[in-house]
């Protein structure tokens, strides 16, 4: 889920209620001074819920800042497909995914 924040709260993944969103992409731009070429620049950052087993790849480099270009959609898109695989990995889907496989191979035949 992309998430986009302003203001410089601290975004907690908690308040979202939901079963199926567990890996949250929190996007922000940042202030003039902070700009990169004078650039829109976006801070992001990367917040999940507790059973997720590892943040998903490609870490976010040390100063997290982007502008908008192909090199930021690829981040994003590969941040956002390896995010929904770890979430998989999760205890919630893990456990949900073996329930609907063992009914399907039981009701195949």
């Amino acid at each position: 889920l992309i998430v986009f924040k302003e203001g410089d709260q601290i975004f907690d993944p908690s308040c979202i209620h939901s079963e199926f969103n567990h890996v949250f992409i929190v996007i922000q731009r940042v202030k003039k001074e902070e700009e990169i070429d004078g650039q829109p620049t976006y801070r992001v950052e990367i917040a999940h819920k507790g059973d997720i087993p590892s943040p998903p790849l490609p870490l976010l480099p040390s100063e997290n800042l982007f502008v908008l270009d192909e090199n930021f959609r690829r981040f994003l898109l590969t941040k956002m497909i390896n995010g929904e695989r770890m979430a998989m990995r999760s205890k919630q889907f893990s456990l949900k995914l073996q329930r609907t496989k063992k009914y399907l191979l039981k009701h195949i035949v």
